[in-house]
């Protein structure tokens, strides 16, 4: 190879300037170190290869763990807003329920106040009517005595006359009882 790189310069096939120089000596480094150091340098290469597969495998495990573990996360969390969402079905239910049973209990509590008061409100008109009663006997028995006393005692004809009248209209009172 080496004679035919120089028959071709001689030939002037190829010139010989700095570039053809400096890619000559590449070649002839690349092939030197080749030559040396292949077995070696393809060892590392490999060994590298290796590294940097079992690297990729070991983050594809990572990520493909990851996915699972995500994808888990994913049906839990949908299953968590399934399960919020049946909760909050049985909250609006039991809301529902509460607030119905709570009407009917005010309804049920009103009612029952509203007895007890009216009960209340009974037994004072009773009271009232008994007491009011009881003024106005009251009050019919001192002028029933002073009318009376004006009519026995002063003697004045206008007392006398509605004494006498009365007695009439007790009397009458009387008869109609008896005949009963």
């Amino acid at each position: 190879m080496l004679l035919s790189l120089l028959f071709l310069v001689y030939k002037k096939i190829i010139l010989l300037n700095e570039e053809t120089l400096i890619l000559l000596s590449f070649i002839t480094f690349v092939y030197l170190t080749s030559k040396n150091y292949g077995d070696s340098f393809s060892k590392y290469l490999e060994n590298e290869s290796n590294n940097i597969k079992n690297n990729l495998l070991r983050s594809l495990k990572k990520i493909y763990f990851g996915f699972l573990k995500f994808s888990e996360y994913k049906k839990n969390v949908n299953l968590s807003i399934y399960n919020f969402s049946i909760l909050g079905n049985y909250y609006r239910k039991l809301m529902f329920l509460f607030i119905n049973s709570l009407k009917t209990f005010n309804k049920i509590n009103t009612v029952i106040v509203f007895k007890k008061r009216l009960d209340y409100l009974k037994k004072i008109e009773d009271h009232t009517t008994k007491l009011l009663a009881l003024l106005i006997i009251k009050k019919l028995n001192k002028v029933i005595t002073l009318k009376k006393f004006y009519g026995i005692h002063i003697k004045n004809r206008n007392f006398l006359c509605k004494n006498k009248i009365t007695l009439l209209e007790y009397i009458k009172i009387i008869n109609k009882s008896e005949y009963r």
